[in-house]
């Protein structure tokens, strides 16, 4: 990589803004919805609004094409958009607004968003930061290349938020429910991956959807253009990294534009789902004690409910209490135990990633807190098994694991070695635990867990799981460490709870019903 040059970074600055500050927002937001619908499989969708001459390579899904736009730079674009500034046309005839239907001008704007990032990720690279890099491109990167749209996705976010108190929660604080939150954001994806306005007077009566429910969630999924524009400027400002600056379309991934705001759009419709999913998360969290707890419980429920539907043989338990002689305490939150012998352990933190977390320097975010504490607390465990306070005998090859929802310590070798030391000196203080009960842990984020499950059985999953625990694959990923061990010609399993996504979101079942009586 170049040596990074300010010089070089005003120049890309000045070359992106010289393009976004004569484009118009809501024309320009349209150009980049169709682009994305170019690479999403939708060309007849964004076809008629782009002129009749677009290079037919862009006409990709494969993110390996040369002329692949890379969703999270799209995403980037948008948010630049709306905190660049534009020059006032009237008073110099000779400039000339950005057209929005030329998909060049979209392919101009990205190369030099692309060499401004690549400046700017120049500055302090070294030998020592560039591991931390690579964890902050797998941040932005990784979810996107996942996709949204999937079942475990919906199920998963609503097994954890959208339950008991969470549900009731977000009920009482925005007057409808995680239901028909998630079913007005899935009609407004659908509508938005083929038509680049939604409109908000659209009926989704056949759904049982009013128009004041309709309200509730535009207001936490949409926002005016003008008050985008200054949320836009407030979250961005200051921060070095322009590929690393909030994106305000996490929040509200949809704009309105007209005097009543009647026209929404959406540049990435894909955000309208991960903000009906798992953003939820940002409505509950403060909620209190209780809330909190409770999505923590759901999700320790929910990785231990697809273990066992998916590797029964490995003898998993749910977390119990044990008393030490002293004192009561509990076990870990999952654990494995086959021959009567504990051989995997297991604590689940629900979590979600900040800002700091996601694209800081350090491990100062609260967060990485309780991967210490959860690290320690499966040593003190093993240490309390040793010393017989459990009842219970552990193999000599047993792992620990920190199972996470959110993507923290994903290829960051360097704060997984952080979270450990500090473990290691927390464990220090404790004189019941030795270096014996110091076993190597593994971090595993649940949607990699899920990934693997799909091909793993009782062998492959031990193995990958002790090898991921292994402090020479701290930062990789779970389902990429199960490739070494993966059984040839081992049959796909089905996502268990495929059938059962219409108790937790009815809305699922009424839309097949709807589907039915159109077709009839």
């Amino acid at each position: 990589m170049a040596k990074y040059n300010p010089a070089m970074r005003t120049y890309y600055q000045n070359k992106l803004a010289s393009q976004l500050e004569l484009a118009s927002d809501e024309g320009f937001l349209q150009l980049i919805w169709a682009g994305n619908a170019l690479q999403s499989g939708a060309e007849a969708a964004a076809a008629p609004y782009l002129a009749y001459n677009y290079p037919k390579a862009v006409v990709t899904t494969d993110v390996a094409s040369p002329s692949h736009m890379y969703k999270w730079e799209l995403e980037t674009l948008a948010n630049e958009l709306l905190t660049t500034s534009k020059r006032d046309q009237s008073r110099d005839k000779r400039l000339r607004a950005l057209t929005s239907d030329s998909l060049p001008n979209l392919l101009n704007a990205l190369n030099a968003l692309r060499k401004l990032e690549n400046q700017e990720a120049s500055r302090g690279l070294n030998n020592t930061t560039i591991f931390r890099e690579v964890a902050r491109i797998a941040n932005r990167q990784f979810d996107w290349q996942r996709g949204y749209l999937n079942i475990p996705q919906f199920y998963r976010s609503t097994f954890v938020y959208g339950q008991g108190a969470c549900a009731s929660h977000f009920e009482a604080a925005h007057g409808i429910s995680v239901n028909t939150f998630s079913a007005i954001g899935f009609a407004m994806y659908t509508s938005l991956s083929s038509d680049p306005v939604f409109h908000r007077y659209s009926d989704l009566s056949a759904l049982g959807i009013s128009r004041d429910q309709m309200e509730q969630a535009f207001r936490l999924l949409s926002r005016p253009h003008l008050e985008m524009r200054k949320l836009a400027s407030t979250e961005r400002a200051g921060i070095f990294h322009t590929a690393y600056r909030p994106s305000v379309l996490r929040r509200f991934p949809s704009i309105s534009f007209g005097d009543r705001s009647e026209r929404i759009r959406a540049p990435l419709p894909q955000l309208i789902i991960e903000r009906v999913t798992s953003g939820v998360f940002y409505d509950v969290v403060n909620g209190g004690g209780a809330v909190r707890a409770d999505y923590g419980a759901r999700f320790q429920q929910y990785c231990l409910l697809y273990l066992q539907a998916a590797l029964p043989g490995l003898g998993w338990e749910a977390e119990h209490e044990y008393y030490n002689g002293r004192a009561r305490h509990d076990t870990p939150d999952i654990l494995s135990v086959t021959e009567g012998e504990i051989g995997l352990a297991i604590e689940c933190k629900a979590t979600r990633m900040g800002y700091g977390a996601r694209f800081g320097a350090d491990i100062d975010e609260r967060g990485y807190e309780d991967l210490v504490k959860a690290v320690v607390q499966l040593w003190r465990f093993f240490a309390h098994c040793r010393l017989g306070l459990t009842g219970r005998t552990v193999s000599t090859d047993a792992v620990g694991a920190v199972l996470t929802l959110d993507s923290w310590l994903s290829m960051a070798h360097p704060l997984q070695a952080e979270v450990m030391a500090k473990a290691a000196a927390r464990a220090d203080a404790d004189p019941q635990i030795t270096n014996v009960d110091r076993r190597n842990i593994g971090f595993v984020q649940i949607t990699a867990l899920e990934h693997t499950l799909v091909r793993a059985t009782e062998a492959s999953f031990t193995a990958t799981m002790r090898a991921i625990a292994n402090p020479d694959r701290h930062g990789w990923i779970l389902s990429g460490v199960h490739n070494d061990f993966e059984e040839k010609d081992q049959a796909a399993r089905e996502y268990p709870f495929k059938g059962d996504l219409g108790r937790l979101l009815p809305w699922c079942s009424d839309l097949d019903a709807v589907r039915a009586t159109r077709s009839a």
